[in-house]
């Protein structure tokens, strides 16, 4: 494995891991928010769960689009350049 497949796998798998970590942050504080604000505010239980449902659903979307990119990039830097002799 060439020295640039390994810096793009260690970019790669470093993203992958940055996504998840930000995703579960971004999840529980706001379930843990919206928790607390619960009676404050007025908040029903539905309300809550659907407003956690459509996040839960944008960031998986967001985490598959990154790991896509991740990889088209991948893709498209691991292609060799042929060049011209002359």
């Amino acid at each position: 494995m060439g020295l640039r497949t390994r810096i793009l796998l260690t970019f790669g798998i470093g993203a992958l891991i940055l996504s998840g970590v930000l995703t579960f942050l971004t999840y529980t504080l706001t379930r843990s928010n919206l928790r607390e604000r619960e009676g404050e505010l007025g908040i029903s239980n539905q309300v809550i769960a659907e407003t956690l449902d459509s996040l839960r659903i944008a960031l998986v979307a967001a985490a598959a689009i990154t790991l896509l990119v991740g990889l088209l990039l991948g893709i498209l830097a691991s292609e060799r350049v042929v060049r011209p002799l002359a």
